[in-house]
Parts: C-alpha cells; sequence; structure tokens
C-alpha cells in the first residue's frame, strides 16, 4: 500500500489516507479527497456540503432519478407520507383553541421584575396561547400568583384579555374592536358554539 501524498489535519487528528499500489482514483474520488484537503478548518462542514451537491447534483425529487431514503421507499409512498404528514399537520392547527383579535388600545405583559428569569416568560406566553377553556385560565392565574406572588397589573390585564379572546370567539366573534365611543364586532363565518357557564 502506498501512502498518499494528501493528509490534512483536523484539529489534534491527522488523516492519513492510503491506496492500493498502482491504483488510479476515479476524477470523482479525487475532487472529494482534494476538497477535504483543502477545507480542513472547524467550521468547513458547509463548504464540504456544497461542494459534494455540487460533485454528486442536487437529484430529482418527484422524479425517478432518486437517491437516499426516498429511492428505497419509492416515490408514490413518500408522497402518500407527505400527504398524511401534511393532513395531520392541519387538523393539529384546526383543532387548537380559537381566538378572537382584540385591538383595545392596550395590552397585557408579563414583566421581567414580576418573572426574572428570561427562558420561562416565553413558556409562559405560550401556554397562555395554548389555554382553551376558562378553568385552564383559572390554573395557570393560580399558578402565577404560587410562582411568582401578587400579579401586577400587567399581568392581571393579560389574563383578562386572553380570557376575553376566547370567550368572544365562543360567541362568534372573529375581531372585537374599541375605541373611545364605539365598539365594533367582527363575526366568524359558522356559528357560535353554545356558551356554557
Amino acid at each position: 500500500m502506498n501512502r498518499d501524498s494528501g493528509s490534512a489535519e483536523f484539529g489534534q487528528v491527522n488523516l492519513i489516507l492510503l491506496t492500493e499500489e498502482g491504483a488510479e482514483l476515479p476524477e470523482d474520488t479525487r475532487l472529494r479527497l482534494l476538497t477535504l484537503v483543502e477545507n480542513d478548518r472547524l467550521g468547513s462542514g458547509l463548504a464540504i456540503s456544497l461542494r459534494e451537491l455540487e460533485l454528486r447534483g442536487g437529484g430529482d425529487l418527484a422524479g425517478e432519478d432518486q437517491a437516499g431514503h426516498i429511492k428505497a421507499i419509492g416515490i408514490g409512498l413518500y408522497q402518500k407520507l407527505l400527504a398524511s404528514a401534511v393532513s395531520k399537520s392541519r387538523r393539529q392547527t384546526e383543532g387548537s383553541s380559537p381566538r378572537a383579535t382584540l385591538t383595545l388600545g392596550v395590552a397585557g405583559t408579563i414583566p421581567a421584575d414580576y418573572v426574572s428569569n428570561a427562558a420561562v416568560r416565553p413558556n409562559l406566553y405560550a401556554r397562555l396561547l395554548r389555554a382553551s377553556a376558562p378553568n385552564e385560565m383559572d390554573d395557570l392565574e393560580e399558578e402565577f400568583e404560587d410562582r411568582f406572588g401578587e400579579l401586577p397589573q400587567e399581568v392581571a390585564l393579560l389574563l383578562r384579555t386572553t380570557r376575553l379572546q376566547l370567550a368572544a370567539a365562543r360567541l362568534g366573534f372573529a375581531r372585537l374592536e374599541a375605541g373611545p365611543e364605539a365598539l365594533a364586532i367582527t363575526l366568524t363565518h359558522e356559528a357560535p358554539a353554545k356558551v356554557s357557564d
């Protein structure tokens, strides 16, 4: 075996490539090895991937010339799996709690001096967005008070506007806009669900 003269240093490891004596490397192989030698620095993965894509080609997503897993399962099954995943995603989106859009000129927040952990605040906002019933809002309000203390005015306003969004949506409102002298309501196209106490 011959020791190839092309070696590249990756961090603390030397990469040495060996070939059979007298063997000619195919052109594609030689170009791929040259790419590795030229891109021997940390963070060169994107350059290597782009060069590989250039050498190999992008493939044909919807045709017969496939590579990888899609070739193994076939384009027909791939399209069925994709359609199923899209359908499932749409059902989950449609199943999420409806919200009316409010334009009231005021908005509540969760201030940093109330919830100091910057990673917790987005999680609390997300939980408010997922809430879909009055009892869930009651539980969240109770949790806010237990974990962080008495509700400041901004948080109380946020909870009230979230309750109003849910109640308005249950009544069939798509939009609720309030100004100093008037209130405008835009109804949804569907009949409202029965509202229970």
